[in-house]
């Protein structure tokens, strides 16, 4: 009985893992060769014999035997691997069946249509690099299908593994697996059936092996006969190593701008943009977030499409770089195929074939050649144009006398329509477009062109029309913002002007100018001096800039606006006036030119009253002082006291001064001539001030902080203080209290300025005072030359002391006054009191005593008291 008929397929492409069987012998690696069996042999290929033990889920293989030249392996009599090279030999169980695919010269059969569990397969082993990274096989299988379970039936196998020192390791991806087991009963899409078995027709599978570069691999073909010794299973096999490329015929085709052919044998094409020129390992997001340009996917009969034609209008959207995601088949439900990324740069050559064309109303076109190379690396580059009048014009880059005719200028015999065709080629690479053009009728006429006066109003008509009905004269002046139409243009004009006239009529426009110059108002400059003394003469000459004055007229009056000649004055020629004049006064010279324009201008006449002043009138002796003139050509000066800095000779700029005292400054003020008058100023010149601080007591004393500070500057006016506390004052004089008396001293900052400013400094430091009296509370008079007196002590100055005891009673014992007292020592056996009244000894007890004084530099009176024990 036959059990289920299931083919299981994993996906072969770019990145393979896992190996189903470990093979540890030894081998060369090799880059490619003869992988197609291009040789004729199998050199660089090895051959391997077992039998086939499997179970059902696990394939179980007797040790292999291996074959280095695999043409050397039989089977009960017959050869495992034979090398096919007749393209037109067909198999002798599928008689449709070509042994060698299309596209290929050799293939290898692989085990042969003998039973007893025999198992055969090819290994390659692949030094993996750019230039051979892309597999494509080719395999077609024959196989019985008895309907064992799994691998118990025949079954074929194509494996990638990894290789390490000659040791297999894991598949190099899980999809790197294909293989079809013969425990079907019935073929599925894509297969054939025949008696007792399926078989599949050529197949063609590519996979990219991007990912393992630098790496070697293992490429694994087995073809088993079941288990069971009953059934038998061959195939074919060829295969071939090669770039993973996209190949780009950058002409395109039809209007495409370029078409882009990836590998073929994938089950899915996915064609996007890569406008930031991405590298491969980025592409799969662009992918998963990008609607892709163009898809193909293979049917079980029908191939992907691996040809991606680039339409011009995505190439100008999104330029030159384009990638494609392919997919491998995938042979388990559930299992995707493999995913590789593949990327190019598209440099279309073919021309970006437009032209422009601008027809006047002469029957003649001149013609704009817009047309764009997107690569120019120095091909050859030819236009052709037909401009549908039988004629024709040529540009061939190699040709220099045909450069003209690239963008070439062509009259027609008579107004017509005409299809005129460009067309460009790049190398072998042709574009062409072609438009359809109207030459129309010509509506022409005349103008003349015409000088006024600046500001004149005139008319223009249109002379000497081609065509005297149906067309509209329209006036272009770049001076007025709104075109006029007619044939009789009135305007005004203040310069010279270029005004267009398009006629138009039902079947051309023609353009024409008129130029009026305008002739411009006498541009007029006089000269002579105009700074006089009084009772000079002047003597004033006039020039035109535009040279157009024709006569002149001198006049002392305004002569209004516009400017006329007095009929009462005399008109000339002669550009010079010559006058005395009794005060300041205005000359006017009126001009005429030959066409009547006039135009006037004025000199004033000033008789010389100089004036001077200073930037300030009072300094700080040295400081710049700026001397200015005005009303006089130029000045010269003098001081009185002598200032050397003052700069000698004449200048019409200011001076500047640095005097040391007050100093008068004499002013000469000059007119045109060298007549001068003199005028003087007076700058004051004030001392700095001498910096100095008065302040009292002479120290700080901390019972009492407060010091008297005062400004006594010499030119002083303005303080500023700054003290050691971070006190700052403006006052003249001030009292200051000093919070933080913890340090030795403080300082007394004063910066003194007079009354312009300028200033002086001075600083002091004043010492802290810290002041003590001590009195003891006991001492013991019993003569034995210790604490037998008692008396205070401190080591202050102190003024009008008085020191007492007193008994409980208030009778005083004891006094001891002073007006100065200062102690360097311990005084109280000079001074102390002996514990006797009287000449005799007090009794043991407690005694009142009180003290008074003044300390130096203060006028209080200090009283102090407190008790007195005696002991004996």
């Amino acid at each position: 009985m036959k059990k289920n008929f299931i083919i299981s397929i994993r996906t072969i492409v770019i990145t393979l893992f896992m190996m189903f069987l470990s093979i540890d012998y030894g081998y060369g690696q090799f880059t490619g060769q003869n992988f197609s069996f291009e040789l004729g042999s199998y050199d660089f290929w090895r051959g391997y014999q077992a039998q086939n033990n499997s179970n059902g889920s696990t394939m179980i293989f007797t040790p292999w035997t291996v074959f280095n030249n695999p043409a050397t392996c039989q089977w009960q009599g017959a050869d495992c691997f034979v090398i096919n090279s007749n393209v037109n030999e067909f198999d002798s169980r599928i008689p449709t069946l070509k042994k060698i695919p299309n596209g290929y010269t050799k293939s290898t059969q692989i085990n042969c249509a003998k039973n007893n569990k025999n198992v055969n397969m090819l290994t390659y082993d692949l030094d993996v690099t750019d230039q051979n990274c892309l597999l494509t096989f080719n395999f077609a299988i024959i196989m019985e299908s008895p309907g064992h379970p799994g691998y118990e039936s025949p079954f074929f196998r194509i494996e990638i593994v990894g290789l390490e020192n000659g040791v297999e390791t894991a598949r190099v991806a899980e999809c790197a697996l294909f293989e079809v087991k013969g425990d079907v009963s019935t073929a599925p899409p894509g297969w054939n059936s025949f008696t007792g078995g399926i078989w599949q027709p050529w197949r063609q599978v590519s996979m990219n092996l991007t990912n393992n570069l630098g790496t070697t691999v293992r490429v694994k073909i087995i073809l088993a006969s079941c288990e069971w010794s009953g059934h038998y299973a061959y195939g074919y096999f060829v295969g071939r190593v090669s770039p993973s490329v996209l190949n780009v015929n950058a002409c395109g085709n039809e209007g495409n701008a370029a078409v882009i052919e990836a590998p073929p044998g994938f089950q899915s094409y996915e064609w996007f943009a890569n406008p930031e020129d991405l590298p491969e390992h980025l592409l799969g997001g662009v992918a998963s977030t990008s609607v892709p340009l163009f898809t193909s996917t293979a049917t079980a009969t029908v191939p992907a499409n691996n040809i991606f034609s680039l339409s011009t209008a995505n190439y100008d959207f999104y330029g030159e770089n384009y990638f494609v995601k392919v997919t491998s088949p995938s042979s388990t439900v559930g299992v995707p195929g493999c995913v590789a990324y593949m990327k190019t740069r598209v440099q279309t050559i073919k021309p970006i074939t437009r032209y422009n064309v601008d027809i006047d109303c002469q029957l003649t076109a001149t013609f704009d050649n817009i047309t764009e190379f997107p690569f120019d690396d120095g091909g050859d580059k030819e236009f052709i144009w037909d401009f549908g009048d039988g004629q024709t014009a040529t540009y061939i880059n190699t040709d220099p006398t045909t450069e003209g005719n690239i963008s070439p200028t062509h009259t027609y015999e008579s107004a017509g329509t005409y299809i005129v065709k460009l067309s460009a080629r790049y190398d072998s690479c042709i574009n062409e477009i072609e438009r359809e053009i109207i030459i129309p009728e010509t509506p022409s006429f005349s103008l003349l062109d015409t000088t006024v006066c600046m500001g004149e109003t005139i008319d223009i008509s249109i002379q000497n029309p081609a065509i005297t009905t149906g067309v509209t004269y329209t006036w272009t002046n770049p001076n007025d913002a709104t075109p006029f139409i007619g044939q009789v243009y009135n305007g005004t004009f203040n310069e010279s002007t270029e005004i267009i006239v398009e006629a138009v009529s039902p079947s051309c426009n023609y353009i024409d100018t008129v130029i009026v110059d305008v002739q411009e108002f006498p541009d007029i400059t006089l000269t002579g001096d105009t700074m006089l003394c009084d009772g000079e003469t002047v003597f004033i000459t006039a020039s035109d800039a535009t040279g157009n004055t024709q006569e002149m007229q001198w006049s002392l009056t305004d002569p209004g606006t516009p400017p006329q000649f007095n009929p009462n004055q005399p008109v000339t020629s002669d550009p010079v006036f010559t006058y005395t004049p009794t005060g300041d006064m205005t000359i006017y010279l009126i001009a005429r030119t030959g066409k009547g324009c006039m135009g006037s201008k004025s000199i004033n006449i000033k008789i010389t009253d100089p004036r001077v002043v200073a930037n300030k009138y009072k300094v700080c002796p040295e400081d710049p002082v700026v001397l200015t003139g005005f009303d006089a050509v130029d000045y010269s000066w003098t001081a009185n006291p002598p200032d050397p800095t003052l700069p000698a000779g004449r200048s019409a700029n200011s001076v500047t001064a640095h005097p040391l005292e007050t100093t008068v400054y004499t002013m000469r003020g000059y007119g045109e001539s060298g007549c001068f008058a003199e005028r003087t100023i007076k700058v004051t010149v004030i001392p700095y001030p001498e910096g100095e601080i008065y302040y009292s007591p002479d120290y700080v004393d901390v019972d009492n902080p407060v010091l008297s500070i005062k400004d006594v500057s010499k030119y002083g006016v303005t303080s500023r203080w700054d003290i050691s506390d971070g006190t700052t004052s403006e006052q003249r004089s001030f009292s200051h209290k000093f919070n933080d008396v913890s340090g030795q001293s403080v300082e007394i900052r004063l910066t003194s300025y007079n009354e312009v400013g300028c200033s002086d400094t001075a600083s002091v430091v004043v010492p802290i005072e810290l002041f003590s009296v001590w009195v003891p509370n006991a001492f013991s008079p019993d003569g034995d030359g210790r604490n037998d007196r008692f008396f205070f002590k401190s080591l202050n100055k102190l003024g009008d002391v008085k020191f007492e005891v007193y008994n409980k009673w208030g009778e005083r014992l004891y006094l001891f006054e002073s007006p100065n007292f200062e102690s360097f020592a311990d005084m109280s056996e000079v001074h102390g009191w002996d514990g006797k009244f009287n000449g005799k000894d007090v009794q043991v007890g407690s005694y009142v005593w009180r003290l008074t004084y003044k300390r130096q530099g203060n006028e209080r009176v200090y009283d102090k008291n407190g008790t007195i024990n005696i002991i004996r």
